[in-house]
């Protein structure tokens, strides 16, 4: 009894896993491209493979965005930066939880 316990718990937690660490399309991928510029604050929220988000930017007004294309210049926890993005193709999902985040295609970023 205790093998088949345990061989359920750990199916449990590998399909938990691999749930929460798979992009998923975005509801509506017709949407028009349009730029726009925000201000905030880059986060390393750990590695994706052990249940963080990677590096996301948090706006100010309480927005969480996830970069696809950081550049490692600005890979820096708690670094307050401008960014004029448009929004990626799909969402982002992460975290033990499913936390699912928009992602965002940098066009312009810069230190302030």
């Amino acid at each position: 009894m205790k093998i088949q316990l345990s061989s359920i718990t750990f199916f449990a937690l590998w399909l938990t896993v691999l749930v929460a660490c798979t992009k998923q399309p975005m509801p509506d991928p017709e949407t028009p491209v349009s730029n726009k510029t925000v201000v905030g604050t880059i986060e390393y929220t750990g590695m994706v493979a052990a249940d963080g988000c990677g590096y996301i930017i948090r706006t100010d007004d309480g927005q969480v965005l996830k970069p696809l294309n950081l550049s490692t210049n600005f890979q820096q926890h708690g670094t307050n930066v401008v960014v004029t993005y448009n929004l990626g193709s799909e969402s982002f999902s992460c975290g033990l939880l499913p936390t699912i985040l928009t992602t965002i295609n940098i066009i312009n970023i810069r230190r302030i």
